[in-house]
């Protein structure tokens, strides 16, 4: 059996593709001798990236599965390995696994880890393929800018930015597929252009020989915040300490400015990975320059990230109205969960 890793990156549609994976997944086994495990996760497999990341080093998802001491994380571990492989025995009539978690580029920052993904994988599956989605810098960390707005206290504004073109474990793609390269094998890692096609069900299902066309459009999932609405939650980290529980609230409510970042910002990330980029379309075959630079001129000489923190004083009164939006909504719930009884 062949396995598809599916590394992400982070923000080119990854949930999409897992929601559609997990809504399909007795479908992909019975009519196309595809498994996508469901030890590793439901939907997406973010406890195979927790298993290889460095205890030292946790993240929230340590948390969520009760990892506090590396003890725990090696009977995590142990236990993940058994039903891992239990699942397999259940499925070895499946020709190709598919595994995807974005995690996996993300937390994964040190050879070691990879190695040790690369242990456990090579251990059950004949072959093992990387696959990874890239972007334009500038195009991740906009669309990144959402998803770290919605963290508990993460302030999102034009340093969130600057840090970007400094953080080459996340952005340098020369750098990680180097680093995936050396435990898989080069000729084992597939970059793929997300302008080119989003569909990452396509693009295995090509791969492998089957066409998936019949599992449907990729479902739109994680829409991006308005700069108000970034704004908003940074007003109310600054306050509170903690926007989290507002998110269903900031969800329903887009109206507002779409994120764009001036032209020298967007030009400054660009820059910054430029060597990088110049060497994965050399390396890698089917790689442009139009995947991974982005035409400067399009963007504004001056974008809106500077209002994503404005000098605010009236932070305690919108901070108690949205505790009592909250409030409503828990209660509705509660009620609604009542009656369905």
């Amino acid at each position: 059996m062949k396995c598809i890793l599916h590394i992400g990156t982070e923000k080119t549609a990854t949930t999409s593709f897992q929601k559609l994976m997990a809504a399909s997944r007795d479908k992909l086994f019975n009519e196309y001798g595809i498994w996508y495990p469901q030890c590793l996760g439901s939907h997406w497999h973010r406890d195979l990236a927790v298993w290889a990341m460095d205890p030292s080093k946790p993240d929230d998802h340590f948390m969520k599965l009760n990892i506090k001491t590396s003890l725990e994380h090696d009977l995590f571990k142990k236990s993940l390995t058994e039903r891992l492989q239990r699942e397999y025995t259940e499925f070895k009539s499946a020709h190709t696994c598919i595994i995807s978690s974005e995690h996996l580029h993300s937390r994964l920052k040190t050879q070691y880890s990879i190695h040790q993904l690369n242990e456990i994988l090579t251990a059950l599956y004949d072959e093992v393929y990387v696959f990874v989605h890239l972007r334009p810098q500038v195009e991740l960390a906009v669309s990144l800018a959402s998803t770290a707005a919605k963290s508990p206290s993460l302030i999102v504004d034009k340093k969130f930015f600057e840090e970007a073109a400094l953080d080459r474990s996340y952005y340098d793609y020369s750098h990680i597929l180097d680093m995936w390269s050396n435990s898989f094998g080069r000729e084992r890692i597939y970059p793929f252009s997300f302008k080119k096609n989003l569909n990452m069900a396509q693009l295995i299902g090509g791969f492998i020989g089957v066409d998936l066309s019949a599992l449907g459009p990729l479902p739109k999932e994680n829409s991006s915040l308005t700069v108000e609405a970034i704004c908003l939650l940074n007003l109310l980290k600054q306050y509170s300490g903690d926007s989290s529980k507002f998110n269903q609230i900031i969800n329903a409510s887009q109206a507002g400015e779409k994120l764009c970042v001036s032209r020298a910002l967007a030009s400054a990330i660009q820059d910054s990975y430029r060597d990088s980029n110049l060497k994965v379309i050399d390396s890698f075959k089917g790689m442009t320059n139009d995947d991974l630079f982005v035409d400067i001129s399009m963007y504004p000489k001056n974008g809106n990230e500077e209002r994503l923190l404005p000098e605010c004083n009236f932070s305690p009164a919108v901070y108690a109205v949205m505790q009592e939006a909250v409030r409503i909504i828990e209660a509705n719930n509660f009620l609604k969960r009542k009656l369905a009884q």
